[in-house]
């Protein structure tokens, strides 16, 4: 089955519009006790990995995206601060990146007008909602 490059960026922009309330859903359903927001980013880093495998490309903004998250590494291994904190920083640092990935890998040879329209539908009906 192959995957085409529209229903990805439809499925986060999906992701980023409802997260929210599926989380939420899963907090009322459930009795956890465990911070589940990690699945708003854990999402996208998976597609990322996926679209990883779809086209790999080194340019400059992969190089120096490279360079950056070795660097949150090493700050953060010596860093001072409890676990958490240095992983909601470096999770807040690195998200601009993987959605510029995504719109870098996925967005070339794809009609935009179908994108914007789709996102405006979805906002507007979250708009009602």
């Amino acid at each position: 089955m192959i995957v085409g490059k529209k229903k990805i960026i439809k499925f986060v922009f999906l992701w980023c519009f409802f997260c929210s309330i599926f989380i939420a859903l899963i907090y009322h359903l459930t009795e956890t006790k465990i911070n589940l927001l990690f699945l708003k980013d854990l999402v996208i880093i998976g597609v990322l990995m996926f679209v990883f495998k779809l086209s790999l490309r080194i340019n400059y903004f992969s190089f120096y995206t490279l360079i950056f998250l070795t660097y949150l590494l090493v700050c953060s291994v010596y860093s001072d601060a409890i676990f958490m904190a240095k992983a909601a920083s470096i999770r807040q640092l690195i998200i601009p990146f993987i959605l510029v990935y995504l719109g870098i890998f996925l967005g070339q040879g794809i009609n935009a007008n179908t994108i914007k329209r789709f996102v405006i539908n979805v906002g507007l009906f979250i708009l009602i909602l």
